[in-house]
This record gives C-alpha cells, structure tokens and sequence, in this order.
C-alpha cells in the first residue's frame, strides 16, 4: 500500500509539473509569435494598445469610464468584425514609447495609436495600409516671432529618437538653406518642458502628436512636412491577425467607412 501510494503522489505530481510547464510553454508561445485571430475568437477579448490622453484619436472619459476617439472606434470596428461585439475590446493605454515593448512582451494584440509606417522601428512589425495620414509639423511659444521653417536657420528643435521627423524637417530646411540644430529626447513630455522653459526653440513631431501638448503659451505654425501614414501594428510573426487587419482596413477604405469616423472625430 505504500508503494503504491508514493507512486500514485508521484504521478500526480508529474503531472502538474508537466500541465504547469505546458502553461508557460503556450503563454511564452503568445508572447513571441502573438495571439492569432482564433485564438482571440476563442478568448473572446481583443487587446488593443490605445493612446488615452490625444485629442481627436484617443482619449479616456473618466467620467463616462469610456474610451473615445477615432483610433477607438476602429479598434471597436475590429472587435465586431473579429468577435461579433464591438465591445469586446480591452484597451490598454499606452504612450509612443511603450508600444513596441508592448507589442514584443504580449501585453497587446495591436497597436492602434499613430503608429507610422515610414519609422525605422516599424520594419519590425507588420504595419497596415494606412488609416489616416498626417502630416509633421512645428511647435513654438507664442512669443517666439517665428513665423515658419524659414526663420529657424540657427534654432533649435527637439525631436523623438527613432523617428523619421529629424530627416523629414532636415531635408525641407536644406531645401531653402536653413540649418536649424537638432536635439533627439526620449520622450514627448521631456520635449514640451525644454521648450516651456526655453532650452528648445521648436517641437517637432506629426500634427496629431502637437495638438496633445497644445496650450495657450504655444502656436502651431502652418508648415506640413512628410506626409506620415498610421497603420494598425502586430507581431511580425503573427500573419494570421495581421491578413485580417489589413482585409479590413482595405474594405472600410472603399466603402468610404473611415472617411466618415475623420469626418466625426474633426480630423
């Protein structure tokens, strides 16, 4: 009886072990090639990185508790179509710089917040045809007099590292013969402040990304450079999700579905 009991509690014990390292096993599987369109439909939720705080294209409603903005209604878009309830969207907040990380971890499904084609970091992920594209342009304090790129020769203009900004105002500058100087920063934030307090002379990023750190010490002038494509981001390695992404932004495109949501959403 005891050895058939320490055998039976050897058993069992095996087979948690082995249940349990199948369960890491299938969580780190997601992680590295990312949840596919069935295994969401199975689940039934859809992870969606969102921005919370950019007028226009993602916000939270702290008082309704709601998601609202352009971004948000295609990643709702996306959940009825993939689970048959529009609703069925966990949104996950997430600022530019956390994206990829969150992408590459498994945190998210996607990515639906200004994510631009045309950046270098985006050769490292599946990116759609565009939903929305915007265009780079210049922040400045109010108080500055510069009226355009063409009084900049000699200034100073902040920009996020890994981005194309940097090349795309670089290239129009060069163009009149303007050198302005150029400071690469982490993060948005860090850029606002050094102008607020005076160690920059422009911000520098798509016109989606200013109207963010818009107040009334700030003017946007009227320059548009390089034009800047959004796309829906998954992992490279999920071509499941990333052919029903893009099946349907090429369907909501023709039926002029996405025209209509700018349309609502003022952009």
């Amino acid at each position: 009886m005891e050895y058939n009991g320490c055998m039976k509690l050897l058993f069992f014990l095996f087979a948690a072990v082995s249940l349990s390292a199948g369960g890491n096993s299938e969580r780190a599987g997601e992680a590295q090639m990312g949840r596919s369109a069935s295994l969401i439909r199975i689940t039934g939720i859809v992870r969606v990185g969102v921005h919370s705080d950019m007028p226009k294209m993602g916000v939270f409603d702290s008082a309704a508790n709601r998601y609202d903005g352009f971004e948000i209604e295609i990643a709702r878009l996306l959940a009825r179509d993939l689970l048959g309830n529009g609703e069925r969207v966990e949104f996950v907040p997430v600022t530019n710089e956390e994206r990829e990380d969150f992408l590459d971890k498994g945190t998210v499904d996607m990515i639906i917040a200004t994510f631009g084609k045309s950046d270098p970091r985006a050769e490292n992920y599946n990116v759609s045809s565009p939903y929305y594209t915007d265009f780079v342009g210049l922040m400045t304090r109010k108080d500055s007099g510069f009226q355009g790129l063409a009084d900049l020769n000699g200034r100073s203009i902040g920009v996020i590292q890994g981005t194309s900004t940097r090349q795309a105002i670089d290239a129009a500058a060069t163009a009149i013969g303007v050198r302005p100087h150029f400071y690469e920063f982490a993060r948005f934030s860090e850029i606002k402040a050094a102008l607020a307090v005076g160690l920059l002379d422009v911000f520098a990023s798509d016109r989606t990304i200013l109207a963010r750190y818009f107040d009334d010490t700030v003017t946007i002038l009227p320059d548009y450079f390089a034009p800047r494509e959004y796309g829906v981001a998954t992992k490279l390695s999920n071509s499941e999700l990333a052919g029903f992404v893009e099946l349907r932004i090429q369907q909501w495109t023709r039926e002029g579905i996405l025209e209509a949501l700018k349309s609502r959403f003022g952009l």
